[in-house]
């Protein structure tokens, strides 16, 4: 985890990717991780070139289960995304409708 960090700061970022991926087991906690690595490439405000960031988070999905989700600030990183609900689709296609009228009637 510490060479991914390394590698993380001094702008290696695809040779942080693959440290993380080689990660194997359970990884134990640490600060260092968490501030210099996890908290940088999750930020919305990232520096990190757009590449390099995709692979970053690809590589930390790879930890999941083998990581402390909640010490370093991943709980949210590792929810599923949520899928829109059609029913507002076909609410919006109700409200479109233009009803029937009967010109028998007058």
């Amino acid at each position: 985890m510490h060479k991914a960090v390394y590698y993380f700061n001094t702008n290696g970022f695809l040779t942080a990717v693959d440290s993380l991926k080689e990660i194997s087991g359970q990884v134990v906690n640490s600060e260092l991780a968490r501030d210099e690595l996890f908290a940088k490439v999750i930020a919305e405000d990232s520096e990190i070139d757009k590449y390099a960031k995709e692979q970053l988070e690809e590589a930390i999905k790879t930890l999941e289960g083998k990581i402390d989700t909640e010490f370093y600030g991943l709980t949210d990183f590792f929810k599923p995304e949520e899928e829109e609900a059609p029913v507002e689709e076909e609410a919006a296609d109700a409200e479109d409708a233009v009803p029937e009228v009967d010109a028998t009637e007058e």
